[in-house]
């Protein structure tokens, strides 16, 4: 009795979002450094000039000249604006490289995948991948510059600059972000999962919409479209279920997170004024103090109205990178042997044997026609 040989998948990532960022790093550093360059103007903005307008504040308490404080202060606002403006000229310039790097990394990963391969692609999820990720490739990427890291060098600012203020404010408040970085690892866990399931349903629905358009026509002559509609309801509701638990993930970081920091700059504001009453602290130090704790605020806000869309995002990008998961078939053989496509003898199917097409000659319609009298 002949033995049958089982079909193996090997599958592999082609391409991780490490490998895929790095890159694009590699042929783009100019205009990426630069991108990061512009981040200069974080610590200016929130410690630089607030520290000197405190200075400025004890100067004028003493009646003392201030017209260089005045002139570093616009000096340094003005740098900041024309340093904006030309940050959003580079980025005109970044964004269509990046949008066309990953365009081009998805195609040819199609054209490689379906090497030697006639079977059915995929269009609309191709067509889906083009269309959402490199934009969405990009606002990763730009939200991680514009917030994710200028909020991480001005929490760490802040600890170093509160602690050199009053070491027990900066000491509790370095206890305080190492709580909130506990609460988002363990939000980012809980949430990862979600925001990735979220997105491919929300892919295979639109995947399932382009294959009812496409059968349009035997649908309605089949009578089904109420089955299709009854289909696509359940299918959306599944995809709605799983979004909503991604928000309410997200919802509970904030939750947890806003009122630690709040806590926090209670204490920290009584304990200055406090002190200020006392006599024991100047009145550029509190002025000082005050400021940091409201920008402090800022940040945390801005972290965490942004933690929804970093989420959501981030379960995008991986999503989409499963375009890069190739599999190829191979056949176990009883004896535990592994053998790939390339190198099989035998093709289940018709097999064509020992063809040869050097006996085929082009005939002449002069040649028929004069077949035809004879």
């Amino acid at each position: 009795m002949e033995r049958k040989d089982d079909d193996l998948m090997e599958c592999r990532q082609m391409m991780t979002l490490t490998q895929l960022i790095t890159k694009f790093w590699q042929g783009n550093k100019g205009i990426i450094v630069l991108y990061f360059a512009f981040l200069i103007i974080y610590p200016i903005q929130n410690f630089l000039i607030p520290h000197l307008f405190s200075i400025m504040y004890s100067k004028v308490e003493k009646k003392a000249p201030m017209r260089s404080f005045l002139f570093l202060i616009l000096f340094l606002t003005v740098f900041i604006q024309l340093t904006l403006v030309f940050s959003e000229y580079v980025e005109l310039k970044l964004q269509p490289r990046i949008q066309k790097f990953v365009n081009d990394e998805i195609i040819s990963q199609v054209f490689q995948a379906n090497k030697g391969n006639f079977n059915e692609q995929h269009v609309s999820r191709v067509i889906g991948l083009i269309a959402k990720l490199p934009i969405t490739f990009y606002n990763y990427f730009a939200q991680i510059k514009t917030v994710l890291i200028p909020s991480m060098i001005g929490l760490l600012v802040s600890a170093v600059y509160l602690t050199y203020m009053d070491r027990l404010i900066g000491l509790v408040f370095v206890c305080t972000l190492i709580v909130a970085n506990i609460l988002v690892r363990l939000s980012l866990h809980q949430c990862d999962t979600l925001s990735l399931t979220c997105d491919k349903d929300t892919s295979d629905f639109a995947v399932h919409v382009d294959d009812l358009l496409s059968n349009l026509q035997t649908i309605l002559n089949f009578d089904k479209s109420q089955d299709e509609m009854k289909m696509i309801s359940e299918r959306f509701i599944r995809q709605r279920q799983t979004c909503d638990k991604t928000f309410a993930c997200s919802l509970k970081t904030k939750l947890s997170i806003i009122p630690l920091m709040v806590a926090f700059v209670v204490f920290s504001i009584m304990r200055t004024y406090s002190n200020f009453m006392k006599g024991e602290v100047q009145g550029s130090r509190f002025i000082a103090i005050i400021l940091t704790n409201f920008l402090i605020v800022r940040i945390v806000l801005t972290l965490t109205s942004e933690f929804k869309n970093f989420i959501i995002r981030a379960g995008i990008v991986k999503s989409s990178m499963s375009i890069f998961h190739q599999c190829n078939k191979k056949r176990k053989r009883d004896d535990g042997r592994i053998e790939s496509d390339e190198n099989k003898k035998s093709v289940e199917g018709i097999e064509l044997r020992n063809v040869s097409f050097d006996r085929l000659v082009m005939k002449s319609s002069t040649l028929v026609g004069e077949e035809g009298e004879e």
